[in-house]
């Protein structure tokens, strides 16, 4: 049995949510990269093989601006988060009391997602104005990924990994018209692994 703490950067197109925007937005932009983290346990069989379950969590922010001069400007902010709990299977390519082990894996996720809109006007006559709105929803997702466990001492493993994922923030609550919020992307991350 292990536990595995990993964190990274991950590239999230958001894809629908940007088509969306950008149809009614200024000057539309959004991070390129959010952050990523996850914790694990992971129990071993059959030497090769390994089942665990992880929490983590992303994030990426996406920001509208315009103005109509000199009276009135704004500012729109959208920050994503959500939370996937993931039942994940790996494969390990060398034994464990190997160096280096490469191994590949994957997995399906339940997400709870959080949607935070931060809007900020100032302008004739009112001044400045702030409004937040959130919403949150559950979603699903399936991933699979490529990893290398490097080993430290006999009980401590530097893990480094390349996954791709499929995730629907909202996928089992959204209502018919809303946007899809996905969390699709690719990411790269770096952890720590302590075998029991």
């Amino acid at each position: 049995m292990s536990i595995r703490a990993t964190g990274g950067v991950g590239y999230l197109p958001l894809n629908e949510w940007t088509d969306f925007a950008r149809a009614g937005a200024d000057n539309y932009r959004k991070e390129r990269f959010g952050a990523y983290w996850d914790i694990g346990i992971f129990c071993s069989f059959a030497r090769r093989h390994a089942v665990g379950l992880t929490v983590g969590g992303i994030g990426i922010t996406a920001y509208d601006s315009g103005s109509v001069a000199p009276y009135y400007s704004y500012r729109t902010q959208w920050d994503f988060k959500t939370a996937p709990v993931t039942l994940v299977y790996e494969f390990y390519f060398s034994r464990s009391n190997c160096r280096f082990t490469p191994f590949i894996g994957a997995g399906v996720s339940y997400l709870i997602t959080d949607l935070e809109v931060t809007h900020k006007s100032i302008g004739e006559p009112y001044g400045l104005e702030t409004s937040v709105v959130t919403g949150d929803g559950e979603g699903y997702g399936f991933q699979g990924y490529l990893g290398l466990r490097s080993q430290i001492t006999p009980s401590f493993f530097l893990v480094s990994r390349m996954r791709g994922q499929y995730a629907d923030g909202w996928g089992f609550t959204r209502k018919k018209g809303d946007v899809k919020i996905e969390f699709t992307g690719a990411d790269i991350a770096l952890g720590l692994e302590c075998r029991f």
